[in-house]
């Protein structure tokens, strides 16, 4: 059985809406294929780790008390999940029996229990600090650049720039059903079906119309020792972009430095090759270290200021249930850094969301490697820039702590009210209120 996509007649569902809301009609559309998802989804978690070879091998968890961490791969499935088949005589009338509504009440439990522990999470409210509208951007890595890019199109018209490091192209999963892994990950994902589904999901208005992506300012990166997602995957999406009319001078495509599946940061990391440990690597480039998140927000900004030699202010913890993190199966706390002169709302700064990797949230590493010490915050304190790092943990449903780039937290994951891509919206929208 296969996901279904809007190559797959969602769209006759989503468009016998007629007047009704956006949010409406996605909810229409992911109840009509829940059964179909649910089977899906089973099948699917057999096949993720199979991407990985060494996905099953026993690891330590790493530890950043040295500036090198300890070694340990990302993709780890702590258990299998047994798909049976119901005899005939117990399927309905339609020929799946009970285990889509099955499925649809596990998740409805799953998503209950992660909201209420949640909700005891004592982390304070993000700050309203009036923050500006016209430079929300996004960026992340593996299924954080997944989301990247989901969040980009799917909110095209607020989002001025997108880095993409080692992810896919756009609605990628739902058409290749169970082999969106060899497909989305190993092999030449097609550009043109990726921009034909941004295309109907925006004339049928789930998504932002897509003239708002060519306005972008794009960061591909692909290292040529990636053995995770690799170089013809990251391909698809340059191309992708190119469909969608990004100026070439606004799309940066780095894909010659032998880096493994990792950010690359001038301040934290392992060898540069590696596929594993906390997936952040050091990269060297004539003489002195590649500095990604710079690479990044320069890209986007234009940034005017070095990094700062030292930071204002910590980062913060705040509630991820407060702006719907719970029901959208993301962790209870998520983290930012809020320059002190940011505070002021007269500042206008700039908002960059920062979308970690499978394995890669802080509770998941056990330190606080992404959020505070990558490198991003030393850029932001000095070019006023209000940095955000929503977290996912790993959960039944998601056993690897991926951000949400195939299903498992709604069909309409990749749309404009997806659950995670909401989530994260209403979290931008905290820190822009004030404006």
């Amino acid at each position: 059985m296969r996901l279904r996509g809007v190559q797959y007649g969602a769209r006759a569902g989503l468009r016998a809406g007629g007047q009704r809301s956006g949010q409406q009609r996605e909810r229409n559309y992911r109840a009509q294929h829940i059964a179909s998802h649910s089977c899906a989804l089973r099948g699917a978690h057999h096949r993720f780790c199979s991407a990985f070879p060494r996905c099953s091998r026993a690891r330590r968890r790493p530890s950043l008390s040295t500036s090198r961490p300890q070694r340990s791969m990302l993709f780890s499935l702590p258990g299998r999940i047994s798909v049976e088949r119901l005899p005939s005589s117990s399927r309905g009338a339609n020929g799946r029996g009970h285990r889509g509504v099955n499925m649809r009440a596990f998740s409805i439990l799953l998503s209950m229990l992660a909201w209420c522990w949640a909700s005891v999470v004592t982390a304070q409210e993000l700050p309203a600090v009036g923050a500006d509208p016209a430079k929300v951007s996004v960026s992340g890595l593996s299924s954080g650049a997944f989301m990247a890019v989901q969040y980009s199109v799917a909110w095209s018209s607020e989002v001025m720039g997108v880095g993409v490091v080692a992810g896919g192209p756009y609605n990628c999963a739902p058409p290749n059903g169970l082999g969106f892994i060899n497909v989305c990950m190993r092999g030449s994902p097609p550009a043109e079906r990726s921009w034909r589904a941004a295309q109907d999901f925006a004339r049928d208005g789930v998504i932002d119309p897509v003239a708002g992506i060519a306005r972008q300012r794009v960061y591909l990166f692909s290292g040529t020792k990636d053995s995770v997602v690799l170089p013809s995957v990251m391909a698809a999406v340059h191309d992708f972009y190119g469909k969608a009319k990004v100026a070439p001078d606004a799309l940066a495509f780095v894909r010659t430095m032998p880096a493994g599946h990792a950010f690359v940061s001038a301040e934290i990391g392992e060898s540069c090759g590696e596929n594993g440990g906390i997936f952040v690597v050091e990269c060297p480039l004539g003489t002195a270290l590649y500095d990604q998140p710079g690479a990044i927000l320069n890209h986007i900004y234009g940034l005017k200021f070095k990094p700062a030699a030292s930071l204002s202010t910590t980062p913060i913890a705040f509630d991820q249930a407060r702006y719907g993190g719970g029901s959208a199966l993301m962790a209870g706390k998520g983290y930012a850094y809020v320059p002190t002169a940011c505070r002021v709302a007269a500042a206008r700064c700039a908002v960059h969301v920062v979308f970690h990797g499978c394995k890669q949230s802080a509770d998941t590493i056990g330190s606080d490697a992404i959020y505070a010490k990558l490198g991003y915050n030393r850029w932001a304190e000095s070019n006023g820039i209000v940095m955000l790092y929503p977290q996912v943990n790993a959960s039944a449903m998601n056993p690897m702590g991926c951000w949400d780039w195939w299903g498992y937290s709604g069909l309409n994951f990749q749309l404009r009210h997806g659950p995670q891509i909401d989530a994260v919206h209403q979290m931008v929208k905290r820190l822009l209120q004030g404006s």
